[in-house]
């Protein structure tokens, strides 16, 4: 049976693993258990500094970690 953490669960595991991915211009989980990728919706950041910012933004945003909640259900259910 496959196990799916509860948003505030999902919420609480990704706060320190938030990524930016340069090439895709994605925030994605840096972990090995949860698969989940969004596109950075606070633009596409050009330095270390607005990448640290979007990272930053996003771990506090309720609707962008709703979206990559969401995200991270689906690949468990299709995969």
């Amino acid at each position: 049976m496959i196990e799916i953490l509860t948003f505030e669960e999902f919420e609480d595991a990704v706060q320190d693993k938030l990524e930016y991915s340069m090439s895709f211009n994605t925030i994605y989980v840096n972990d090995a258990e949860i698969d989940a990728e969004v596109r950075c919706p606070y633009g596409q950041p050009s330095n270390f500094e607005e990448r640290n910012e979007a990272i930053e933004k996003a771990s506090k945003d309720e609707w962008f970690l709703e979206r990559l909640w969401k995200d991270y259900v689906k690949n468990l259910l299709y995969v």
